[in-house]
């Protein structure tokens, strides 16, 4: 579980840290956080950091699997025009933007005015299971977006040091590994030394390592590696994120089943059996979740179509409209109800003791329908659970420990100032005292004058009598 996050030059971030720590026991990191703000605050920011992470350890893979599929494209088609399409659609795919360990720097590196020779420093604080030990990994970036520092501190044998750390300095390259970093495979390790040279810098130690595992046998690679540093970037690789980026939800899922990355609509191969297993498995999954959110929902079931050599699956649901019994599409369903599909594989991994982290996860959903649903993941789950909301129903039950906020000073500073259960007497309530301001956290809003507004539009329009009227209707 991550146990700190501290980040420079990020976004609107200039400098913050999250300590996820328990203030009651130092040792012990929190299970679950609810993270609150103004709009703006920077929530959605706080979880782009750990998509960021996710997406770093994939950008060497993804960037191979992209420029393959673009050499298979020019081989398999002949028409010209379609190549281009294919090439159009496969640049704008999710994948290219995580292909490329640049491209991700640019969306997030600071907002605003930077000062010369600012870096951007990323750092994340973690404790795995059976271990009290905490480990560091941490990136540093140029003002030109140019990775110049990776490093992990972690246990080594019994103490904890540098397993790794690795830097540009003065355009070289400077590599440092712990004695026990290696399991005593020379030719791994020259490769790996060698993968360096070609890829670090555009590319991370734990990408290059990732890309290994899918182009040679995994079991060997682990094995000639330090079995505390495979047990890090398993944990790296476990992590489950939705973040909201401008109008699009990009997620990063860790779920055992292939099928989760396709619940609502989608073909497998007919003598696919394992597909099929899973496909029926997780139709009654989702039938259990819906039917006991939604009194209108009788079932959710898959309709299925079958040819040659695929079956087309699209989700559904069977509900009573007018009496009559009908199965409806779930691509016609409310928007809440379809949030709530897409961050269902998040949840089972949360259920499964992984780290989720969730991007405004009450959107669209009703205020008890989440609080329902949450009151059962804490309950059970041994993960690590974060997530942005606006939910203030939530903070009817949730205790105060579980509860961050975040506050913006008039400089556009921004903390994280977490509550603790001595912040809430026995007499208090927490949603009263938060809406009340005693946290900060909330908007603080003047008078609008609406009635003023339209008249300062009514006059702009009237100063302008040839303005043509096609142009407003547009």
């Amino acid at each position: 579980m991550f146990s700190r996050v501290y980040v420079e030059n990020f976004r609107s971030y200039r400098e913050f840290e999250l300590d996820l720590l328990e203030s009651s026991n130092p040792k012990k990191v929190k299970k679950a956080l609810f993270i609150y703000g103004e709009n703006g605050s920077g929530k959605s920011n706080l979880v782009e950091v750990f998509s960021f992470l996710t997406d770093s350890t994939r950008t060497l893979r993804n960037n191979k699997r992209f420029l393959k599929a673009m050499v298979q494209i020019q081989k398999e088609e002949s028409d010209k025009m379609m190549i281009d399409d294919v090439k159009e659609f496969l640049l704008s795919h999710p994948i290219l933007r995580r292909s490329n360990l640049s491209t991700l720097v640019e969306d997030v590196k600071a907002l605003g005015p930077n000062k010369e020779n600012e870096n951007m420093v990323i750092n994340f604080g973690f404790v795995l299971s059976g271990s009290d030990a905490e480990g560091e990994y941490t990136m540093v970036f140029n003002d030109e977006g140019e990775l110049i520092h990776e490093s992990l501190e972690y246990i080594i044998e019994k103490n904890v040091g540098t397993l790794f750390s690795i830097e540009n300095v003065d355009n070289e390259i400077k590599t440092k590994f712990s004695g026990k970093f290696f399991n005593g495979s020379k030719k791994f390790k020259e490769e790996l030394e060698y993968d360096i040279e070609a890829y670090w810098g555009k590319n991370t130690l734990l990408s290059i390592i990732v890309n290994m595992l899918s182009i040679k046998n995994s079991k060997i690679v682990y094995k000639s590696l330090n079995s505390n540093f495979t047990s890090v970037l398993k944990f790296f690789r476990s992590i489950s994120v939705i973040h909201k980026s401008s109008d699009t939800e990009i997620s990063n899922l860790s779920v055992k089943l292939k099928i989760f990355s396709n619940l609502d609509k989608g073909s497998i191969k007919r003598d696919n059996q394992k597909m099929l297993l899973e496909l029926n498995s997780i139709e009654k999954i989702l039938s259990d979740f819906f039917t006991s959110l939604y009194s209108d929902i009788l079932k959710v079931e898959y309709d299925i179509k079958i040819d040659d050599n695929e079956i087309e699956y699209e989700l559904c649901v069977r509900k009573k409209i007018g009496g009559i019994e009908t199965l409806i599409p779930f691509s016609k369903e409310s928007q809440g109800t379809k949030n709530l599909l897409s961050i269902f594989p998040a949840l089972i991994a949360f259920m499964d003791g992984k780290v989720v982290i969730i991007d405004e996860i009450d959107t669209g959903i009703h205020d008890k329908l989440m609080e329902r649903i949450m009151s059962g993941l804490l309950y059970y789950s041994s993960g690590q659970f974060i997530a942005t909301t606006h939910n203030t129903q939530l903070l009817e039950n949730l205790s105060a420990d579980k509860v961050g906020i975040i506050a913006v000073d008039s400089y556009g500073n921004k903390k994280m100032n977490l509550l603790k259960n001595s912040d809430v007497k026995a007499n208090n309530n927490l949603y009263k005292k938060y809406m009340k301001g005693d946290f900060y956290g909330i908007p603080d809003i003047f008078d609008i004058d609406f009635l003023s507004l339209v008249d300062d539009l009514n006059r702009l329009l009237e100063s302008k009598p040839d303005l043509d009227e096609k142009e407003t209707d547009q």
